[in-house]
């Protein structure tokens, strides 16, 4: 069997049987696909929209209060929680036995 240069060298198949021809078109395949996913990411479109430079502050004043309801929330219940813990531990001190 003959081997073509020019197809050898596109492909570099290193000889002309059945499994390099495998090889090769594999190849085209894949090389195939890499250029229609390069094509469809670097495809650009056009923004039809306006983000305005304000925006971080409508976020900031929606944020910000809900940060600080939650930090107040966190302390009650830390407070609550550490005289609960404190009750418990009174509770037990006495209840043992002398």
């Amino acid at each position: 069997m003959r081997c073509d240069w020019d197809l050898w060298h596109t492909f570099g198949a290193a000889s002309c049987g059945i499994a390099s021809t495998m090889k090769s078109n594999r190849l085209v395949f894949l090389k195939s696909i890499g250029l229609a996913l390069l094509a469809l990411l670097t495809q650009t479109t056009p923004a039809y929209a306006y983000i305005d430079p304000n925006a971080g502050g409508v976020i900031f004043q929606i944020l910000a209060p809900l940060f600080i309801v939650m930090a107040g929330a966190w302390a009650i219940f830390r407070r609550w929680l550490h005289r609960t813990l404190q009750r418990a531990g009174k509770f037990f001190r006495l209840a043992r036995p002398k």
